[in-house]
């Protein structure tokens, strides 16, 4: 009697915060009785996940000419690759502006992003805008948070927008 090979493969599970690049884990255990050498080549898991979520690792590998399934009972333990959303908080501030009244709108398009990591940017639309002596927010009507070309904005837990002061004081006369 021949009895059949008990293989079991493993692929990782691993998980990490957004940072643009994939996450992978491409080696696979094998453990029990294996595999015949030179009857199976190219073992792998394939998995890979970018952006926030989770996907499974799946294993591929090429069998031989030599490879005959009856030969083995194969289990496989798949992994789970996540990438979790940044949960560092990033805060958008929209500058304070202020001068005497000239007839003129005030506006103040400056800002500042802060805890925003290395590598991301900010693209922010500021619409607040006063002409008569007065004071208004310094309205933030957007912020897309930018990895290279890519709009990344929902990778991250939490933005914060805190809205500056635009003031125009009335003019001595």
């Amino acid at each position: 009697t021949i009895n059949k090979r008990q293989v079991t493969l493993t692929s990782k599970s691993d998980s990490k915060e957004f940072d643009g690049t994939p996450l992978t884990a491409p080696d696979v255990k094998v453990s029990g009785d294996g595999f015949v050498e030179g009857e199976v080549t190219d073992l792998k898991a394939t998995g890979t996940i970018t952006r926030a979520g989770s996907v499974a690792n799946p294993i591929t590998y090429t069998k031989t000419k030599a490879f005959h399934e009856d030969n083995y009972v194969i289990k496989e333990d798949i992994g789970t690759l996540t990438v979790k959303k940044i949960a560092k908080e990033v805060t958008v501030t929209s500058n304070n502006a202020s001068k005497t009244y000239d007839g003129t709108a005030l506006t103040n398009k400056t800002y500042t992003a802060d805890s925003l990591p290395n590598g991301f940017t900010a693209k922010v639309e500021i619409t607040g805008k006063i002409t008569n002596a007065g004071s208004t927010k310094n309205t933030i009507k957007s912020v897309v948070i930018m990895k290279g070309e890519d709009d990344v904005t929902d990778q991250f837990e939490s933005i914060v927008k805190k809205e500056g002061t635009l003031t125009v004081e009335k003019r001595q006369v």
